[in-house]
């Protein structure tokens, strides 16, 4: 005979089963969140690969369908669909180049639609980034004497959102010596080597106007000198993007001079 303890291990495992079907329509609508789908902002890649933007989200346990809309850059930016169903990401071909995009992820509960209040941000780049464009403060890469190639881009778009891509490095240089680093900017324009700037050892940024860069080591032992390479601000005056692909080397270590 079962005793009451029994019973109720047996109910709450045939409750179980019935409801977590894959093919109980009554489970599936008894056990889902009541919550209304959450608010976010699509997260946006835009420079992995040209002339392509990659966007994806989270998975929304309150939403039926997501609904992705973009529009051009504007004061007053006219959103279109251009995606809607049920994959967490979408790959845009569909652009013009060198214009920025805004990224809306609306999505569908039931009968009503979420608007979001949200954006991401997109640009239709004719260059790919450079292959370390992971390269923070804290993965910062070692400058050699091999060429580095690498990019640098500043955004700004009409509702004041900056995008920007700032690369870290370091030189290990030796007691008493000096490295020279060689920059070659490699879609030189008439602002050459203008807004490319270099902030040496948490210094002020000075302008990398010159074609070589003199890092010293005064002291009496190995250093670990970190530099950031990034463009000035003023590079967009109101709303745009600009880019710049260059090299980068260390080109030698020298006594001081």
């Amino acid at each position: 005979m079962l005793n009451k303890t029994n019973f109720m291990l047996i109910a709450s495992i045939i409750l179980c089963t019935f409801f977590t079907s894959c093919e109980n329509p009554i489970g599936d609508v008894l056990l889902r969140t009541y919550s209304d789908p959450f608010d976010q902002a699509p997260v946006v890649d835009s420079f992995s690969v040209e002339k392509k933007i990659f966007i994806n989200w989270d998975k929304d346990e309150g939403a039926d369908e997501y609904i992705l809309m973009r529009a051009e850059d504007a004061d007053n930016p006219q959103f279109t669909e251009v995606y809607r169903g049920v994959s967490l990401a979408y790959t845009d071909e569909n652009l013009n180049p060198s214009t920025r995009y805004l990224y809306r992820l609306d999505k569908k509960r039931g009968k009503t639609n979420f608007i979001s209040k949200k954006r991401g941000y997109g640009y239709c780049a004719s260059r790919r980034n450079d292959a370390y464009k992971n390269n923070t403060e804290k993965t910062a890469i070692e400058l050699l004497a091999d060429r580095t190639n690498m990019v640098l881009y500043f955004g700004k778009f009409c509702d004041g959102t900056i995008i920007k891509e700032d690369d870290f490095f370091y030189v290990n240089i030796p007691p008493g010596r000096q490295a020279e680093l060689v920059l070659t900017q490699l879609n030189p324009t008439p602002d050459t080597g203008k807004f490319i700037q270099l902030t040496d050892n948490g210094l002020p940024a000075s302008t990398f106007s010159a074609r070589s860069y003199i890092l010293k080591n005064t002291g009496t032992e190995w250093e670990k000198r970190p530099i950031m390479l990034s463009l000035d601000p003023n590079c967009i005056t109101t709303h745009g993007i600009y880019m710049v692909t260059y090299n980068i080397e260390l080109a030698n270590i020298t006594k001081l001079h």
